[in-house]
């Protein structure tokens, strides 16, 4: 792997911030497709790229593409990738837009996994988040279900939750978080033994993430806009900055020294980790769509264009 392309894309990116040119890598380089969905880093080092139209495996000097095959059962499940982790054991996780998949690097083929049988020929059968717990364990949702893999006992079981799934949850420090129409509830993760705790959506709260020691929250405004809150888990009822911001907010992310990397439908945005929007704004035009951000290990910032 050419680590020094991507400490050289490092350093673009850092000037970037600094209103130069940002180096973009496209279909023109290889990339599968230009709607990018999901990233992530692998013990490896490899970039491991989600599209709307297969997965791309990038090594510092090409892309290698992954995309289902309807004749062979080991290939992934779904050309739409969702979302990508890694457990506690190094295997490679793949959501889809249909079904879940687990990819083993020596003989890169798919095992495919639909824990709801009954979904298995539906149309879609979505996993849109895998989130790794300090054991190595995996939680992961899908369109109907809260689950987490267990390294140990190589199983899917899945997790204590309220009955109506909530759509506006995150971990933090290995439990799960969720926002209700009271603030904010925590619950251990282990498996389900009631699904019957009581629960209230707040249908204006959207999205939630974790930067480790604060949750950062999406909620609808009256006005139709947007607005990020910062909580802490602690005190629930207490509500530290906000941002305002008048567009769609697609993904958040944080880098090593915990800014936060929002990407919305109208450019991107950094804001430190107390919500301060930073002096220096990356020179992106407005009019560019990002749907997702991810800090590699190395501090590269990778941005994913709706259709760049």
């Amino acid at each position: 792997m050419r680590l020094s392309g991507l400490f050289i894309y490092l350093m673009l990116m850092q000037w970037a911030i600094a209103q130069e040119p940002l180096r973009v890598l496209s279909t023109r380089n290889g990339l599968s497709q230009n709607a990018v969905t999901c990233i992530y880093q692998d013990k490896k080092g490899f970039l491991w790229v989600g599209t709307q139209d297969g997965l791309n495996r990038y090594d510092g000097y090409q892309f290698k593409h992954y995309k289902h095959n309807p004749e062979d059962t080991t290939s992934i499940s779904d050309q739409f990738i969702t979302a990508i982790n890694e457990d506690g054991q190094g295997a490679l996780w793949v959501g889809t837009r249909h079904g879940l998949n687990r990819f083993n690097g020596s003989t890169e083929k798919f095992t495919r996994f639909f824990p709801d049988t009954s979904l298995k020929k539906a149309f879609q059968y979505a996993f849109t988040s895998l989130i790794k717990l300090d054991n190595g364990n995996l939680v992961m949702t899908s369109q109907n279900d809260l689950l987490c893999w267990d390294i140990e006992n190589q199983s899917l079981y899945p997790i204590m939750r309220p009955k109506d799934l909530p759509t506006n949850f995150t971990v933090h420090r290995n439990k799960l978080i969720y926002g209700h129409q009271k603030g904010i509830a925590q619950l251990p993760i282990q498996p389900a033994k009631n699904t019957n705790i009581l629960y209230q959506k707040n249908a204006d709260l959207t999205s939630m993430y974790s930067d480790g020691r604060r949750i950062w929250m999406i909620v609808n405004t009256p006005a139709g806009g947007y607005q990020v809150k910062l909580a802490d888990v602690e005190q629930t009822n207490r509500t530290n900055n906000s941002i305002q911001l008048n567009r769609r907010i697609n993904h958040i992310s944080f880098d090593l020294q915990k800014n936060a990397w929002i990407a919305t439908t109208k450019g991107l945005i950094v804001a430190d980790s107390n919500g301060v929007l930073l002096k220096n704004q990356p020179a992106i035009p407005a009019n560019d769509e990002v749907l997702y951000t991810y800090a590699s290990k190395e501090g590269i910032i990778w941005i994913g264009f709706a259709n760049k």
